[in-house]
């Protein structure tokens, strides 16, 4: 699935998706840089703590890494944890389908 909406849309949703299904009322800001790059092996990172996040994306990401790290990382605030294991990668699912299915409505 490529991704065809803004950044401020992709907010709302990342928000909305930790309000309505995780009951966790948090602020999320997005950033598309160029200050992370594949040479370093990282296409996204979270920083923050309780209420306020921000989401740094790798302006090299292209179509599905998109969705596909902004899921990841939207894992590490819901989960509260840096770990990766079986929770992790089932959460991250679980948020990529709930966006999809949001993305369709759109």
């Amino acid at each position: 699935m490529v991704v065809k909406v803004s950044l401020m849309t992709l907010k709302q949703l990342c928000e909305e998706y930790c309000s309505k299904e995780k009951q966790k009322n948090v602020s999320i800001e997005i950033h598309y840089t160029t200050a992370l790059t594949r040479l370093e092996n990282v296409k996204a990172n979270v920083q923050g703590q309780g209420n306020s996040y921000d989401i740094l994306l790798s302006g090299e990401l292209k179509g599905d890494e998109f969705l596909e790290a902004l899921a990841h990382e939207l894992t590490h605030i819901v989960l509260q944890t840096n770990q990766h294991g079986e929770a992790f990668e089932e959460e991250k699912e679980k948020i990529k389908k709930w966006f999809q299915n949001r993305l369709k409505k759109l």
